[in-house]
């Protein structure tokens, strides 16, 4: 019975050594899943600046793309008016020079 007993006692320690190294792994799992946690939570908080980021560029870009379209309307707008005023200009040239040679006719005939 007493070798029972001793056999009782070497399968106890063991278990307690079993438990013991179990309880370490399981501390340190707690530790890496508490590091990761941090790392995860630092990378959420990355990832929500770069969304805020990338929503103002984009705002960005759509003001730009807004103001490059208004840009172009008045060019073509301001286009047309030059064309207008260069053909006022050029009728004007015209009836300048046609009163020029009726001047040049009217002063031969004097």
């Amino acid at each position: 019975m007493g070798g029972e007993v001793q056999g009782f006692q070497e399968n106890l320690r063991l278990s307690a050594a079993q438990v013991s190294k179990l309880n370490n792994e399981l501390n340190e799992y707690r530790n890496k899943y508490g590091q990761t946690t941090q790392e995860v939570d630092t990378y959420k908080q990355r990832i929500q600046k770069l969304l805020g980021e990338n929503n103002a560029l984009a705002e960005e870009v759509r003001s730009g793309q807004e103001n490059l379209r208004l840009s172009s309307g008045t060019l073509s707008k301001l286009q047309g008016e030059f064309k207008s005023v260069c053909a006022e200009f050029d009728e004007t040239k015209r009836k300048l020079s046609d009163t020029e040679n009726a001047w040049k006719k009217l002063r031969v005939e004097d």
